[in-house]
């Protein structure tokens, strides 16, 4: 390759990479796609941003997360690549591994703004309604909608209705537990009389 082909696509890769943090993953595709086929072992700059693009726009996530990977891997100190790494497993639908990727980037670039207004953007998981049950519980699902849609409402209550909704909600979800405890316990006895 000369000097100014090679001049060429560092200024095609330093152009992907300002389409992709402008949100014009199109372009971003486009001209970091020429980068990464030309070049065997292309520059690790605009690895995760190439990777965002692969994720976004034709559904490649896995080959989009080795991507984020190894730019992580290369250029730790980069917080770009902790965003689009978050915004590739965001895509893929693993939310979970997301956050930790934040969380990893957090760690290591702890005063980093770009990384922590990503976090408040992201937010945080609220802690399950009925605690000694696991979040993916139906109970705990349908009474955080029930969380969600009340504190959606924005209906002005005074604290002692707040607290008889607690008492309300905590013994209806421990009457609901104690109904299924007690239908198990007369199913299981039936099936071992059988």
């Amino acid at each position: 390759m000369s000097e100014n082909e090679g001049l060429g696509l560092d200024r095609t890769l330093k152009k992907g990479i300002m389409a992709v943090e402008r949100e014009d993953y199109t372009s971003g595709m486009e001209l970091l796609s020429t980068v990464y086929t030309e070049l065997s072992e292309g520059p690790a700059d605009g690895l995760s941003h190439y990777g965002v693009c692969l994720s976004l726009l034709e559904k490649k996530h896995k080959p989009a997360i080795r991507l984020c990977q190894r730019a992580v891997d290369v250029q730790f100190y980069q917080p770009s690549h902790y965003v689009n790494f978050v915004k590739v497993y965001l895509a893929a639908g693993s939310r979970r591994k997301a956050v930790e990727i934040l969380e990893q980037g957090m760690r290591r670039l702890p005063n980093d703004e770009t990384i922590l207004g990503l976090r408040q953007k992201i937010g945080y998981r609220r802690s399950p309604v009925i605690p000694f049950l696991h979040r993916d519980n139906p109970m705990n699902i349908a009474f955080g909608k029930m969380r969600s849609r009340r504190q959606s409402a924005e209906v002005e209550v005074t604290q002692d209705e707040k607290n008889s909704q607690k008492k309300i909600a905590f013994w209806v979800s421990i009457s609901i537990v104690a109904i299924g405890y007690i239908a198990f316990t007369i199913w299981l006895f039936f099936n071992i009389v059988k």
